[in-house]
């Protein structure tokens, strides 16, 4: 058996891989060294049932009530919301393994109650999950009342935590930050305010951005971070490209984005006119045209992906359609972990510094962006012993590939990130 006690997210990817495949339970069990009951309960606590308003009647609200014939029979047309003979129509086959509905080859024209695994998903609510069950104290109450009376008034004195605890480490129950978790969640009789770092407005726990998962994780098996790690122990880091997008307001339209070579800390900004796979797609596609095909497969060979759906068409970029030749591989990050790409997550902050967070994108030129890139990419870095990306991108690449992208070193002096580029 496997010695790891939880699932990650490559092996709930590698889990519905040999779902799809059709292997057996026990197939499956042998195949991830889990035991049967463990899937069991992987797959049921983490699938949700989905109803399809599509089929059914043509206003039906409840298409998967067990009840649905046997109104048809009455003449009935339209269900009333609060029908009392409402039952949830389940399928039997959902008792016996994969207790999913993904696969089915019923499940175009099925009237049930669907029940639907995604591993993306599934990644993210136990990750909640486990999250939700250590925010309790696991400690006796009259301790933490006993350590609330030892914090508080240092606290208040302007005392940072981490201060506080290098200093009097024997009198913590935890560590530093279950400390800082402890006062977000109140429980503790010091605000939040007072610590001497603190952000000065309203924490809300209940606040959780939801990203939509992909809608086909089967691309993505081979493809994980772990992959990523593996590969890359034989294979050249100047090759890696990072991509990511950068977004406005949430009502905008357009989207920036971002080719990050980590190497050079070099950045290349695309203005987008929506963030969806296909423009994605297509802006990469007209950068091999301008760049031509002997600049791009030099430069785009390994592409490590944020989990976003914009990039879910990224795995068709790793055949020539010409030659059907397999040039570049393509590698995706693990969903909500921007650490896997700090290279490129650091180069936003500086973006940041000319477009601040919440600031619409809708008005932005491809010129502006550029602009703005070309600062980014001309400012000097600690990491480069004080070079500019510029300079250690051209160093790699040369600087006929640098000025077919479009971009161009401004002087030190010039350099701004205080208003608006032109």
């Amino acid at each position: 058996m496997n010695s790891k006690k939880h699932l990650d997210y490559e092996d709930l990817l590698n889990l519905y891989k040999y779902i799809s495949l059709g292997y057996s339970l026990e197939q499956v069990a042998n195949l991830t060294g889990k035991s049967r009951t463990t899937i069991y309960r992987v797959i049921v606590q983490n699938s949700n049932f989905v109803t399809d308003l599509r089929s059914g009647f043509r206003f039906n609200k409840f298409v998967n009530c067990s009840n649905i014939l046997e109104c048809k029979s009455k003449g009935i047309k339209q269900c009333d919301l609060s029908c009392s003979k409402y039952k949830k129509w389940i399928c039997p086959k959902l008792k016996n393994f994969p207790y999913i509905c993904n696969f089915c080859e019923s499940k175009p024209i099925c009237r049930k109650a669907k029940r639907i695994f995604n591993p993306e998903e599934a990644y993210m609510i136990r990750k909640d999950r486990n999250v939700e069950s250590k925010s309790v104290p696991n400690i006796k109450k009259n301790r933490i009342e006993e350590f609330d009376r030892f914090i508080t008034p240092l606290i208040k004195q302007g005392l940072s935590i981490e201060c506080i605890y290098a200093c009097l480490k024997d009198n913590f129950p935890v560590t530093s930050r279950t400390v800082r978790n402890w006062i977000n969640k109140k429980y503790l009789s010091v605000n939040r305010l007072d610590l001497i770092n603190a952000v000065k407005r309203e924490y809300n726990p209940d606040y959780l951005f939801k990203r939509k998962v992909g809608n086909d994780p089967l691309r993505k098996v081979g493809r994980t971070m772990n992959s990523y790690i593996d590969f890359m122990k034989t294979h050249d880091g100047r090759n890696v490209l990072q991509f990511d997008t950068v977004h406005g307001k949430r009502t905008d339209k357009k989207c920036i984005l971002t080719i990050h070579h980590p190497i050079s800390k070099f950045q290349i900004g695309i203005l987008l006119d929506s963030c969806t796979a296909l423009e994605v797609k297509k802006a990469i596609i007209r950068l091999r045209e301008q760049i031509g095909d002997v600049n791009y497969f030099k430069l785009f060979r390994i592409m490590l992906c944020d989990n976003g759906l914009e990039f879910d068409l990224m795995p068709d970029l790793e055949i020539d359609n010409e030659t059907g030749e397999k040039y570049a591989n393509v590698f995706y990050t693990r969903p909500y972990c921007s650490g896997d790409k700090g290279s490129c997550e650091r180069n936003h902050e500086l973006f940041r510094y000319v477009i601040a967070k919440g600031k619409s994108l809708d008005q932005l030129t491809q010129e502006d962006v550029t602009s703005i890139f070309n600062n980014i990419n001309s400012y000097p870095r600690k990491s480069l012993g004080y070079k500019t990306p510029y300079d250690a991108f051209v160093s790699i690449f040369g600087v006929k590939l640098v000025t077919k992208l479009g971009f161009y070193k401004v002087p030190f002096k010039q350099l701004t990130f205080k208003k608006k580029l032109k």
